[in-house]
């Protein structure tokens, strides 16, 4: 993470795409293999320093492999009766506190300074998905495709069948996201239903026709909104990579 970014400051308070409550994508992305069980040996060449560790304590012997894999953080203190462990930013001085308590189920919980809890449920509960919950919203990647499926006012193709994978964020009252499908359709059909129907929505559509990878952009200013559709392949299917961000759908009123 960039210190000079004056984003950077926001995104240390809560959930912002990846960057969690402080902690860096390249750590988030340890915690998410410990979390789903990856070998220790693959993860980094320090996890050699906690062999013995993980025989005897393998809680606390993954929080200290997270926290040593963080050449920003310095270790504060460990818990084993808490099963926690306090690591300080060496660029910000902020301490966050990871509990590994839950992880053999597949969870993992982090708490900053002021409280403010982050939690991440990889325990395949929900079709395989890792589920990422902060003070300012929650992310969702992996797994089946309904689990990231995007809001009502992104158009779906006519029988496209979506697929697995793909990432859903909400936070303060926006949705975005990345999600693919595929249908036996040729790109330019593809291509003038996406620009048709987005047109007639009332977005500013814009089509680079190239010809293995046409991609449509189309923005909306009020409400504000924008989707890109990346087409590519055609034989035997064409892929959808559709990307979006907008106002999160607002459920239905209680029967």
């Amino acid at each position: 993470m960039n210190p000079n970014d004056p984003n950077s400051a926001a995104q240390k308070k809560g959930l912002s795409g990846l960057a969690i409550a402080g902690i860096g994508c390249g750590a988030l992305l340890l915690i998410v293999l410990v979390v789903v069980g990856i070998t220790v040996a693959k993860i980094a060449g320090k996890a050699k320093e906690f062999v013995g560790d993980f025989q005897k304590n393998p809680v606390k012997a993954a929080a200290m492999l997270v926290a040593k894999a963080n050449p920003d953080w310095d270790i504060v203190k460990t818990d084993d009766d808490a099963g926690e462990i306090t690591v300080r930013d060496k660029k910000t001085g902020e301490e966050t506190t990871l509990s590994f308590n839950d992880v053999s189920q597949g969870k993992f919980r982090m708490r900053n300074s002021q409280g403010e809890e982050t939690t991440v449920n990889a325990s395949g509960a929900n079709g395989g998905t890792v589920v990422i919950k902060g003070p300012e919203g929650e992310t969702v990647f992996g797994g089946d495709a309904a689990a990231t499926a995007p809001p009502a006012w992104v158009p779906a193709y006519p029988g496209a069948q979506a697929q697995p994978g793909g990432m859903k964020t909400e936070k303060q009252g926006v949705a975005s996201g990345t999600f693919t499908a595929q249908t036996p359709d040729a790109p330019a059909k593809v291509r003038e239903f996406f620009a048709t129907k987005l047109k007639a929505d009332g977005y500013e559509v814009t089509v680079a026709p190239k010809p293995e990878s046409p991609l449509i952009t189309a923005k909306m200013d009020s409400p504000k909104r924008t989707i890109t559709v990346l087409l590519t392949g055609g034989k035997p299917a064409t892929q959808l990579v559709i990307t979006y961000e907008g106002p999160k759908e607002t459920p239905p009123p209680a029967k």
